[in-house]
């Protein structure tokens, strides 16, 4: 019994001591994982971690930067996943900063004074839908960021998704900390999209990153200095010679150029109208074509229609989806990109005899191997579009271009213009020089200029992504581009031919008998076998 009795003690001690092992080890592993950082992103394009171009740009800070984060310590349940990769990723970024930047948190909605201070740097209150005890709530709080240096902040009102967090701040970051703020001219007469005319949105966007200037060309003598990009997007009204020599003088003066421009105009009835204006000397200066023509593609997007029995849903070949496949791999600029919507978009055509001998006409956007273009007779009643009977009719087509490298220009000192008589201008003396060429020019051409209407950023979001990326790569740091373009926005379904689809049909509908039957067969032979195995 003794014996019994001691073993029994024993092996209490033993379970005492392997209990206390294990808390002691948990204990200790909690105390040092939390002095150690370790993180593993898993998403595709490591979307929740510091990228190497955010390395260098904080690796460049010359000073420090405070990044105030203003969050409720109260906030839903469905926000408290995001506020944690919120706070990992400025975490991370303080942790390689070096000491450079300095991230503190702040509660507004249990403090008056940091409720003023965030108010007073743009941080709106927002309100929340909660459903706490079988009750319908509604509660109130912060999720925005300042970033400060120096006498400069910058605002992030509300922080609506953590993958795009990380090129919100080093944008935030590069606008406070540079001492030099690109400038981007919009064109905003001659019939052109812009502030006043279906972009308001996109231009209060382009205010945080950029200084904007309207520029109305039909009252000007010359394009501003200070402008760092022309952007043209819809003109439908005819240039004068001398408002394409500003332009052409623009381009040589350092100036670079993003044309949105198709060759057709479509009003609201559907009704399709070659448009001309007059550009087209321009253009083959550098080395394009913008064609009269429309682009359809099988790879499309969704368009709402009415009928006499109602509204309905069709994909619409006119609404072109440039899929992955159609993106220049090779250009920083598109090469992360998953999609891009073109609504009325035409064709461009490189005019390789024609180009600038020392610029290089660079495609940065295709359609599929599945497009079709119309041009003389347009037909776009989406019940009436057929595909060509002809296969050769069918292949990918060119809808944007980037030119770079050295530019002559169109004009000469022999047959210059002749300035307009501006009202109220006529005392203003204008002495610019003309520029017979640039070493460095940068232009970019994309054959669809309604792409960048509001309507259309707002219905299709990563054309946002493909516009700022291309007025980034014309007026500043490219890093950025390639930061802004990780997160994936949109998973396009891969066109295939009819073959496959049928193919794909039949091996769902039958691969899973099949693979049964196999594995049947296969069961009963080897019982047969060892069946005979054990009668001998």
């Amino acid at each position: 019994m003794k014996f019994l009795e001691s073993k029994k003690t024993i092996t209490k001690i033993n379970a005492i001591l392997s209990c206390a092992i294990v808390v002691g080890i948990a204990v200790s592993f909690n105390f040092l994982s939390s002095k150690i950082y370790l993180r593993k992103d898993m998403t595709e394009n490591r979307v929740f971690s510091v990228s190497d171009e955010a390395r260098q740009i904080i690796s460049e800070l010359g000073d420090i930067v405070n990044i105030k984060a203003y969050f409720s310590k109260e906030l839903p349940s469905y926000l408290l996943t995001r506020n944690m990769e919120v706070k990992d990723i400025l975490s991370e970024m303080e942790r390689l900063s070096g000491g450079k930047i300095v991230v503190t948190y702040f509660d507004p909605s249990s403090d008056k004074q940091f409720e003023k201070e965030a108010i007073g740097i743009g941080i709106p209150a927002l309100q929340f839908n909660v459903v706490e005890k079988d009750k319908y709530q509604v509660t109130s709080g912060y999720l925005g960021i300042g970033v400060f240096y120096a006498d400069k902040h910058e605002t992030i009102p509300v922080v609506s998704d953590a993958s795009s967090l990380e090129y919100d701040l080093l944008a935030a970051i590069n606008k406070v900390t540079r001492d030099y703020e690109p400038k981007i001219g919009i064109l905003s007469d001659k019939g052109a999209f812009s502030e006043q005319n279906g972009m308001e949105g996109i231009v209060n966007i382009l205010k945080q990153r950029f200084s904007v200037q309207n520029i109305y060309l039909s009252s000007l003598l010359k394009i501003p200095e200070d402008v760092d990009v022309l952007f043209v997007a819809g003109a439908k009204e005819a240039f004068s010679d001398y408002e394409k020599y500003l332009i052409d003088q623009f381009l040589m003066s350092g100036g670079n150029i993003f044309l949105a421009q198709e060759g057709v105009q479509i009003d609201n009835s559907l009704y399709p109208q070659k448009l001309d204006i007059g550009i087209s000397d321009l253009l083959s200066s550098w080395g394009i074509e913008i064609k009269n023509d429309l682009v359809l593609d099988v790879s499309s997007e969704i368009a709402v229609f009415q009928s006499n029995q109602g509204q309905f849903f069709t994909p619409y070949p006119f609404w072109v989806k440039i899929q992955k496949t159609g993106f220049n791999p090779e250009s920083v600029v598109v090469n992360k990109l998953e999609s891009l919507s073109l609504t009325w978009a035409s064709s461009i055509e490189i005019l390789k005899d024609k180009a600038p001998s020392g610029a290089e006409v660079f495609e940065l956007v295709r359609t599929t191997q599945n497009s079709w273009v119309q041009s003389e007779q347009f037909e776009t009643n989406p019940e009436a579009i057929e595909m060509p009977k002809s296969k050769e009719d069918l292949g990918t087509r060119v809808v944007g271009v980037m030119i770079s490298g050295n530019f002559n220009s169109m004009f000469s000192k022999n047959n210059i213009p002749q300035k307009p008589k501006i009202e109220g201008m006529e005392t203003v003396e204008e002495k610019f020089e003309f520029i017979e060429n640039v070493e460095n020019g940068r232009i970019v051409v994309v054959s669809d200029s309604e792409f960048a209407l509001d309507a259309n950023l707002y219905r299709f979001p990563y054309n946002q992504v493909f516009l700022l990326n291309i007025l980034d790569a014309l007026s500043s740091d490219e890093r950025l581009i390639s930061i802004r373009s990780k997160s994936v926005t949109d998973r396009p379904l891969i066109e295939i031919s009819d073959k496959k689809k049928s193919a794909i049909k039949i091996s769902n509908i039958f691969g899973a008998a099949a693979v049964f039957s196999v594995f049947g067969m296969i069961r009963f032979f080897r019982r047969r076998r060892r069946g005979k195995d054990k009668k001998q």
